[in-house]
């Protein structure tokens, strides 16, 4: 086992203090941006010029059409079309170039994709001229631009995608600044994105039954047949982004709240099996609002419909096997006015067995790309997701209260479909109005209409957050294990409770046998400096100083462990052995009836193709001197209530003086372990190790 996960947190160290951040938060109306930027106009007037150069691709073939009705997760809004390498290079000598009168030159190409409803243009932007400008716009009506892009854009680089741009022609105005040449330009074009629809454009926007977008299902509700709180509805965009083969696919998410009301920051709440789950993908993303009809049952768009284009950053994410699903960006531009930051909750639905199935639920979304949806239920249950073999396929298996990452919701009106993916759950029962529990994960695929008990999961926000408060609250929590990668087998546990920082550091003596150490301190300008404990046992569970470390908090994923012990010094640069997010059976449990020692159980989400989650974890311990020591397992955890049984795992390595050496940490076989699940807050422990036996009756810590 080349990555170890350990720690415990022992009962005398351990001070409650109060968190300070908050449990809800309220939603708020955006009131635009204090400075917004002026609207892209083009460089040569309103009218733009003509196109002096056009590259046009022939009608997309049958077989180019496979994938849009291909079923994909998420849904495809558009495909890839390569340009010929004939055509790859807008070079500036074959183009017409006017003057501007502020200086510069001017210059338009244009590119046609015959049948598009709208387009994006992949192009290499290291190509680009320093100070050169490029804007892009429908050359038969210039009224949206898009731009103006330059080599200092974010998300510049040999990929870039433009905005989208309604219909099947593209026009694209290059700006020169004065001192360039304009026989110099070579701007590659390598692809283009063909979309079958452009959803900011509601007069050209269409159910297109050739392919599956905007072809919801028949049973969804319209948003303007219920009474769906604009605190919702409007915090609700349908997101598209397009992969580097021009791919272009499309989700749906929501626009969060942050804690200070005097701010207003584009946090949007999404998920990770979007496919926003890079920087590459996040930068080029789109966001469509107010994408609804009218009326109760109408086809076609409201009058407004906006777009944000620029893409967004991303700053968390974590997939259905890490944890958690979700990922949580900011936008680089500010949202159209009048959408609305969603309140949220961190208090997950009630727990109560006689509050659960009565506890109101909506969701918002963009099924299948079509106009917005609400679907309204009931919170049953907490749940697990075990995938099938298929990684297209899920198999949705419940957990007990409490300990599944999931929330799962039984429809009473209205459903979900792909595209859906992303959207919030909000719990309407609140004297603070609607506010924001989960994003959605995904339910039934097929025959959904005639399903007797549609349902769906989401996951719970209550997790998103931990991964989220540095944003949301602006401090972090670092509640999780870490790790070094360039020195495995050892690690620290951190647990924070406000300010306070409790840990346990495990790693090896100087005879590079096993041991491990505790620490707790005070968080204070983004460090905490403490003593270094050792406690042996059973009988003698005082600690003695042997040391210090100092912590120092660089990010939210980043933290620098220096450490003195006898003598020695030392540092770690730790990063999360395991997402923020995580749940299930993920944490610090103890057997108050023999404090001084414990478990670390960490469960990885779900073990792709297994079938079930991975459960990993340490023990720890004192041998039958009362000298610490601490043993490992790692296994997959049977369907059911059924025991774990696995191997104990004991590891030496370097001596704690020595220059850290990989190839020395070696693992031997101590014992076994029985891990038999009672509920979603009791576990027993069983196990042998050395000729020593012991039972421990775990519960969950929470200092």
């Amino acid at each position: 086992m080349s990555r170890l996960f350990i720690c415990l947190f022992l009962c005398a160290l351990f001070h409650t203090v109060q968190a300070n951040s908050p449990r809800w938060v309220p939603g708020e109306v955006f009131q635009g941006s204090p400075h917004p930027a002026p609207k892209t106009t083009l460089k040569a007037g309103i009218r733009g010029l003509v196109a002096s150069h056009t590259v046009e691709l022939l009608p997309p073939s049958s077989r180019e059409l496979v994938p849009l009705v291909e079923p994909s997760n998420p849904p495809r809004l558009g495909f890839g079309r390569p340009i010929s390498r004939a055509e790859q290079w807008i070079r500036g000598d074959v183009l017409t170039w006017v003057r501007h009168p502020g200086g510069g030159r001017l210059a338009v190409f244009s590119v046609r994709s015959p049948g598009a409803g709208a387009l994006r243009l992949q192009l290499d932007l290291d190509t680009l001229p320093p100070g050169a400008e490029l804007r892009f716009y429908d050359p038969f009506d210039a009224a949206r631009v898009g731009g103006p892009v330059t080599t200092e854009d974010p998300a510049a680089g040999p990929d870039y995608w433009s905005p989208t741009v309604g219909g099947d022609t593209t026009a694209v105005e290059i700006f020169l600044p004065p001192g360039q040449e304009s026989g110099d330009l070579a701007l590659k074009l390598s692809r283009v994105s063909h979309l079958v629809t452009d959803p900011a454009r509601p007069t050209r926007w269409r159910k297109d039954h050739d392919n599956i977008v905007g072809r919801a299902a028949s049973c969804h509700v319209d948003v303007q047949c219920r009474d769906v709180p604009a605190a919702i509805a409007d915090s609700v965009a349908m997101m598209a982004w397009t992969t580097p083969d021009g791919f272009t696919a499309y989700c749906s998410g929501t626009l969060l709240a942050d804690t200070d009301p005097d701010t207003q920051i584009p946090y949007f709440l999404t998920n990770h099996h979007c496919g926003v789950s890079d920087p590459e993908s996040v930068a080029n993303t789109e966001f469509f609002w107010f994408l609804q009809s009218s009326v109760c049952g109408g086809t076609e768009p409201q009058d407004r419909v906006e777009s944000t284009s620029g893409g967004a950053v991303l700053l968390s994410s974590a997939s259905q096997y890490e944890g958690n699903d979700h990922a949580f960006l900011r936008l680089r531009q500010m949202p159209p006015e009048g959408v609305r930051f969603s309140g949220w909750s961190i208090d997950p639905p009630p727990q109560l067995p006689q509050l659960v199935g009565n506890a109101t639920v909506m969701g918002v979304h963009h099924p299948m790309g079509d106009l917005k949806k609400v679907s309204i239920g009931t919170f049953i249950g907490y749940s697990a997701v075990f995938p099938d073999p298929n990684p297209n396929n899920y198999d949705y298996e419940f957990e007990g209260v409490g300990v599944g990452s999931y929330l799962t919701v039984l429809w009473q009106d209205g459903l979900i479909e792909g595209g859906s993916s992303g959207s919030g759950l909000w719990l309407m029962d609140n004297p603070q109005g609607p506010l924001l529990v989960g994003s959605l994960l995904g339910g039934p695929r097929e025959n959904i209409c005639s399903l007797e008990n549609p349902f769906a999961h989401y996951g719970r926000f209550d997790l998103t957050y931990k991964a989220a408060r540095f944003w949301l609250v602006g401090s972090a929590d670092y509640s999780t294990i870490w790790q070094d990668p360039a020195k495995s087998g050892q690690g620290v546990q951190l647990l924070q409770n406000g300010d306070r920082i409790h840990g346990a550091w495990y790693t090896y003596d100087c005879s590079g046998e096993p041991t491990w150490f505790t620490f707790v301190g005070d968080i204070a300008n983004n460090s905490a400096s403490a003593p270094l404990l050792r406690f042996s046992g059973p009988d003698d569970t005082c600690p003695s100083t042997t040391g210090e470390i100092l912590l120092v908090f660089n990010s939210p994923t980043s933290v620098t462990f220096n450490y003195t012990v006898g003598g020695i010094t030392g540092s770690l640069a730790l990063e999360p052995f395991a997402s923020l997010s995580a749940a299930g059976y993920t944490g610090v449990w103890w057997d108050p009836a023999t404090s001084g020692q414990g478990a670390q159980l960490v469960e990885d989400g779900n073990e792709k193709g297994l079938g079930g989650t991975r459960l990993s974890g340490a023990l720890y311990l004192y041998d039958e001197s009362g000298r610490a020591q601490w043993l490992t397992f790692a296994d997959t955890l049977p369907p059911g209530d059924a025991p774990l049984t696995t191997a104990l795992l004991r590891f030496t390595g370097p001596g704690l003086a020595e220059t850290w050496d990989n190839a020395r940490v070696q693992p031997t076989i101590a014992g076994q372990l029985t891990l038999t699940r009672l509920s979603s807050t009791s576990l027993r422990l069983e196990y042998t190790a050395d000729g020593q036996q012991g039972v421990y009756n775990l519960e969950p810590f929470n200092p």
